[in-house]
């Protein structure tokens, strides 16, 4: 399985992750950043991962 981490879209310094990218489809997962505690969405999946404040 190919996993790969993406960095917090606010802060750049947190890796988020593992998302699975070896999926079909686009996969949306929300949270947030445990080191400045604001909101991210990663947008996951064909081989592919974008990292972006919500």
């Amino acid at each position: 399985m190919a996993a790969k981490y993406a960095n917090c879209p606010n802060c750049h310094t947190r890796k988020l992750g593992p998302y699975e990218v070896k999926t079909n489809s686009i996969h949306t997962t929300r949270g947030t950043c445990p080191h400045c505690g604001k909101r991210y969405r990663i947008d996951y999946g064909q081989n592919k991962i974008k990292a972006s404040k919500a």
